[in-house]
């Protein structure tokens, strides 16, 4: 009798040792810094996803500039397809796992958010390198601006024709490209006086280390052509369906 005895305490004793064995997450003693790098090599293993969120652009603190909602998917790991409720929002979307790599990049400092991070869930706060995020943003800035200079003409073009059927078609050119010049003049006299704060919010799933969610907060600060002092703040809250994963 005492011998089942000691052998059903061993039974239950190593029952309990496999059970918290087996609860225990292989990052739970990862830093921040590690979840993050994972976070990055969890997305990039997964071969189609789809993804969806919001942009919301403000100047100051109250008047909204911008308001967009996009989704996207992802095939063979590089096809993305967006799609957006604003035309010039999709190109600024770009790939998720382009996004979560120059997060990864650009971190200055990677910390825990123990208190909103659950059972299977950890929740990261990381903020970037301002010099890093003032030069994407200008390089971004600078590429959507030679972008509509290269559009706009066409389309001024076929409006001012018909409001102007006299002016020929050269002086029409003309005038878009002295109005061009003003407004590159001034584009760079604000773009060399920016600064930009980037904060992002990741959320992970700590069994398969991939993302769940990601918000930014950018913080634009510069100088208008009259040298005022303005401040413009971006959120983008982007959420994914991951739905498989690579052959690996």
């Amino acid at each position: 009798m005492a011998t089942n005895i000691r052998k059903l305490l061993i039974l239950i004793f190593w029952g309990v040792i496999v059970l918290e064995t087996g609860c225990a997450s292989p990052v739970n003693h990862k830093s921040p810094e590690e979840l993050l790098s994972l976070t990055v090599a969890g997305l990039s293993g997964i071969d189609h996803y789809s993804f969806s969120g919001k942009t919301d652009i403000t100047l100051g603190d109250r008047v909204k500039l911008n308001s967009a909602s996009f989704h996207g998917t992802v095939r063979e790991h590089g096809q993305v397809k967006v799609k957006s409720n604003e035309q010039s929002n999709s190109a600024a979307i770009g790939s998720p796992l382009k996004l979560l790599k120059q997060v990864q990049e650009t971190a200055h400092k990677t910390e825990l958010l123990k208190d909103q991070s659950g059972q299977w869930t950890s929740v990261l706060s990381i903020t970037s390198n301002e010099k890093s995020s003032t030069r994407i943003w200008a390089n971004n800035l600078r590429s959507e601006f030679a972008e509509i200079a290269k559009r706009v003409p066409t389309a001024s073009k076929g409006h001012a024709m018909k409001a102007r059927s006299l002016q020929s078609q050269a002086a029409l050119e003309q005038e878009w490209k002295t109005e061009l010049l003003h407004s590159q003049a001034e584009f760079d006299r604000m773009v060399s006086t920016l600064h930009v704060q980037t904060t992002y919010k990741l959320t992970l799933d700590r069994r398969h280390l991939t993302p769940l969610r990601l918000k930014e907060l950018s913080i634009l600060h510069y100088k208008t052509a009259d040298g005022e002092q303005q401040k413009e703040t971006k959120t983008t809250d982007m959420t994914f369906l991951l739905t498989g994963k690579s052959g690996s």
